[in-house]
């Protein structure tokens, strides 16, 4: 097999194993926004597993990139409240249902969560955050 082929071959399964990757395993993206200040600030680039969740459930505390029931935008909160949990914030209390999550972001004073979206669905989380990298510091955190 002549070199070019052989380099060939070699790119696309490397193109191929690329794509399979960010589709199946992992994504990275930008953040837009402050909700999860100071944690996470607008700008960071998060990287999370979408395989996270594949044998295990999401557990409260966990970072989980999600997608909201009105728009479908992709939105970055913490779990607060679990499956069957009952849930209470100030003088609203309410039932969490089987296949559902409670979620807020860190900085509870911008943040657009569940407490106006409503619960997230299960199926509609799409991995957890485990790493971050701080442009504005060069810094890179792992969660």
């Amino acid at each position: 097999m002549p070199i070019k082929s052989k380099m060939f071959s070699v790119f696309v399964v490397a193109f191929i194993l690329t794509i399979f990757i960010r589709v199946f395993v992992f994504e990275g993206f930008i953040v837009v926004g402050d909700s999860m200040e100071p944690t996470i600030s607008s700008g960071d680039y998060v990287f999370i597993n979408k395989l996270a969740f594949t044998f295990s459930k999401p557990e409260r505390g966990d970072i989980v990139v999600t997608t909201s029931r009105d728009s479908k935008q992709k939105i970055i909160k913490r779990i607060a409240g679990m499956p069957e949990d009952e849930f209470s914030i100030g003088t609203i209390s309410t039932n969490i249902d089987p296949m559902e999550y409670f979620v807020l972001g860190d900085n509870l004073d911008v943040s657009i969560d569940s407490r106006k979206l409503g619960m997230i669905d299960s199926w509609d989380i799409k991995g957890k955050v485990f790493a971050r990298f701080r442009f504005s510091e060069l810094k890179f955190s792992i969660f």
